[in-house]
């Protein structure tokens, strides 16, 4: 498990036993194609990083973004404690995602504060991503 996990780029630089630490702290859940991993609305408080496969962010049945091997597609919600999800997340194809519940990332940020630090880091970059697409898609639709 560790050879796959380095091979994505947010873990390229982790040891094997940083590497086993994060295998640790995380789980591994695999969805075939058209599954849903969340739902608008459900409450969210884990991050998701996809290992294998392609999923596919969904709002109010427009897509608002497409994530691949080694992207992340869902957030830590803030320290008042779990927030909503904001968007649905479906697999295009069969994909195996590595989930850390609030828990577990603390855990990370207090052991390998860097590799918490890379996931913040791509969590914010996506949440611009998203933003910024669904800005686009509200004023398309408005015209």
């Amino acid at each position: 498990m560790t050879a796959d996990l380095q091979a994505l780029s947010l873990f390229e630089e982790c040891n094997r036993r940083e590497l086993r630490r994060i295998g640790e702290l995380s789980a591994r859940l695999t969805f075939a194609a058209g599954g849903t991993v969340t739902r608008r609305g459900d409450t969210g408080d884990e991050v998701v990083v996809v290992c294998s496969g392609t999923v596919v962010v969904e709002r109010d049945g427009e897509s608002l973004v497409t994530a691949g091997s080694g992207e992340i597609v869902g957030g830590i919600a803030q320290p008042e404690g779990p927030r909503r999800v904001p968007a649905a997340i479906h697999a295009l194809d069969k994909c195996e995602l590595l989930v850390f519940g609030r828990r577990e990332f603390n855990t990370l940020e207090d052991e390998m504060p860097q590799v918490a630090a890379r996931i913040r880091k791509a969590t914010a970059r996506r949440v611009l991503i998203a933003t910024a697409t669904a800005d686009r898609q509200s004023a398309i639709t408005a015209r």
